[in-house]
């Protein structure tokens, strides 16, 4: 018996292990290629040259081989998606709750409620670091790119004046709720190291050809994050 690997999954080759009467024949004495076994089976390999070995498969045998088999040899599962870790940064939330006044679905919409995407999602278009924009912003910039390479789950931290329900959901019936105004998303937000200067994406969906996102760059002044305007142009997109 021989196994070998195909596509991920074991796959056994039975040679010969048979339940056989071991007649040698008039025309050779090679009988290192056959042996008895102690179950009184035969296992025969190659060429049998010399030997008779007459091979019968027995129901004795065949469970034996074909539990093992359909153990070993099933279809490896889907992959499930990796749980994203809990953003808890509570200064990441204060950011929020500063621009999420100025979205289309709360200043334009006047959405009764805000639905948010329940994770964070990782949008770095076109964001770079530039040695030409101030050291504070573009360590925060650096800080948003390496957060960014993968997805956080949100906590019910936002601090906001509109009621709001978190959801992993995103279908059209949501994006053109009228009530919420659409799906607004956020990314995890950058800071520089002493956290006086944030960087983020937010952005909402509000149907088919309706949504808009872009970044937004705050400093914290007298305790209290303010958005800075056109620090990063051309990055953004509306639809």
């Amino acid at each position: 018996m021989q196994m070998e690997w195909a596509g991920g999954c074991p796959v056994i080759r039975l040679i010969a292990q048979v339940d056989a009467d071991l007649r040698p024949s008039n025309r050779s004495t090679h009988n290192e290629r056959c042996s008895r076994q102690p179950d009184g089976g035969v296992s025969c390999f190659g060429d049998l040259q010399g030997w008779n070995c007459k091979t019968r498969m027995t129901p004795r045998i065949m469970p034996l081989l074909l539990i093992p088999c359909a153990l070993l040899c099933q279809s490896e599962p889907a992959r499930q998606k990796k749980q994203p870790a809990l953003y808890d940064v509570a200064e990441a939330y204060e950011v929020y709750a500063a621009i999420l006044p100025s979205e289309w679905p709360w200043s334009v919409a006047h959405a009764k409620k805000l639905t948010i995407r329940s994770e964070t999602v990782p949008y770095t278009n076109c964001l770079r670091v530039d040695d030409k924009r101030e050291k504070g912003i573009d360590l925060a910039i650096a800080n948003y790119l390496e957060l960014n390479r993968e997805a956080w789950l949100l906590e019910g931290a936002f601090r906001i004046d509109l009621p709001y329900e978190l959801t992993s959901k995103d279908d059209l019936s949501l994006q053109q709720d009228r009530d919420t105004g659409g799906l607004i998303e956020v990314s995890a937000v950058g800071f520089n190291a002493d956290k006086t200067v944030a960087v983020v994406y937010m952005g909402h969906r509000c149907g088919l050809m309706c949504g808009g996102g872009g970044f937004h760059v705050l400093l914290m002044k007298h305790g209290r994050w303010q958005p800075v305007s056109k620090v990063i142009a051309g990055c953004g997109w509306v639809s």
